[in-house]
């Protein structure tokens, strides 16, 4: 989406993680790297894959830790696109009021703030791309588990 709206596309990133580490950080994980993969920097054999990059300016994080703050409209505005794309993952979300992702940081966003965000950027800019990460049933994931172990489903 990049490669096709040029520098009239922004991206929204709501994570609890900015996902902007380097080849060589602390932390491996190419998933911590992703957003630096979107401006072009890092692992030269992913970024021959990709087919432009995002300019820094368009880019906004929403929900991290510490670095929130309610200018995402007044940004939107500001950064000239007019279509945005959003990337919700779901360890933004608060583990005290759902367990849904893979990390559980506390004091994240509640589900009707993400909702919010998400809606109100839709309603500012033309909505072209919405990817969601990280999904982890754990639940779910245990009580099947649990399930298979009784004896009438071995």
């Amino acid at each position: 989406l990049a490669q096709k709206y040029k520098n009239d596309v922004a991206l929204v990133w709501i994570d609890a993680h900015p996902d902007i580490t380097l080849p060589g950080d602390i932390y491996p994980g190419f998933h911590a790297m992703a957003v630096t993969a979107c401006m072009g920097h890092g692992d030269a054999k992913i970024l021959a894959e990709l087919p432009t990059r995002f300019t820094p300016s368009n880019i906004l994080f929403v929900g991290l830790r510490n670095w929130e703050r309610e200018e995402i409209k007044t940004w939107l505005k500001s950064c000239g696109a007019s279509k945005v794309v959003i990337h919700f993952d779901m360890d933004v979300l608060d583990p005290a009021e759902i367990i849904a992702a893979v990390g559980t940081d506390p004091d994240g966003m509640k589900m009707e703030e993400v909702i919010r965000v998400i809606k109100d950027i839709a309603a500012e800019k033309e909505l072209v791309g919405l990817t969601i990460a990280e999904p982890m049933p754990r639940t779910a994931i245990r009580i099947k588990n649990m399930l298979h172990r009784l004896p009438l489903l071995q």
